[in-house]
């Protein structure tokens, strides 16, 4: 399923937006869910309890701090969204900070919204399955990108996501023997209760048994597991 999210201030574009793009998703036959507002209260209110789920936002820029402002706040969790800048170069060169895949200056356009749309929706449709790790919180669709999860542990028939960037953790039901076998190979499971990403790790410590991640937090490997953990990870280091 693709996650669409548009911004616009004026309400009538928003409206064509919103029609054009759904156009498009019936027209391919293809999931997807779609949330649009020219409020910027509303606007913020949805991204920080969904920016996770994003896929392609559209914002306009024309009121910049209202744009830069919801750019902060998808940025700071989702790296991994496409963000299409609608405005002017002038507004664009401001908004490279935020990272913008691609511009629109006429969002009215009906043929180049749906290029752009349908450009994207390819590209988050061949990442999702390898990209992401889907699962429910507190009864809500959440998606987190592999990349971004610091590590797993697993506490009273729970998983507990900790990510890298934030002091931000998530907890859902899930079995970690399940969870080894779907992540990528970039995870190491080091002990019975830990599945830690390598790109995340500072230094092993061997005589501790541990790992000590960049957020300072530390992971420990078991007795048992030791040996394994080490080669994997001196072999993912060679590499």
């Amino acid at each position: 399923m693709t996650n669409v999210f548009i911004y616009h201030p004026d309400a009538a574009v928003l409206k064509l937006m919103n029609r054009v793009i759904s156009r498009y998703f019936d027209t391919v036959r293809h999931t997807f869910r779609l949330f649009g507002s020219w409020n910027i209260t509303e606007a913020t209110a949805y991204l920080q309890k969904h920016c996770s789920l994003v896929d392609i936002a559209f914002l306009d820029y024309s009121l910049y701090e209202n744009a830069a402002a919801l750019s902060v706040c998808l940025r700071t969790v989702n790296r991994s969204a496409s963000l299409i800048h609608i405005g002017t170069t002038d507004t664009l060169v401001s908004a490279l900070i935020y990272r913008p895949s691609a511009m629109m200056t006429d969002p009215t356009d009906a043929k180049k919204l749906t290029s752009i749309t349908a450009q994207f929706d390819e590209i988050h449709r061949r990442l999702e399955t390898n990209r992401f790790l889907s699962f429910r919180f507190e009864g809500e669709p959440m998606r987190i990108a592999y990349k971004n999860i610091e590590y797993f542990e697993s506490s009273a028939k729970k998983v507990i996501l900790h990510l890298d960037n934030k002091p931000t953790s998530y907890c859902f039901t899930a079995k970690l023997d399940q969870l080894e076998q779907q992540v990528p190979a970039f995870f190491l499971r080091c002990h019975q209760s830990y599945l830690v990403n390598m790109y995340r790790i500072r230094r092993m410590d061997v005589i501790n048994k541990s790992f000590l991640l960049y957020s300072d937090d530390v992971v420990f490997i078991s007795k048992r597991m030791l040996s394994a953990a080490r080669q994997k990870y001196e072999a993912f280091m060679a590499r």
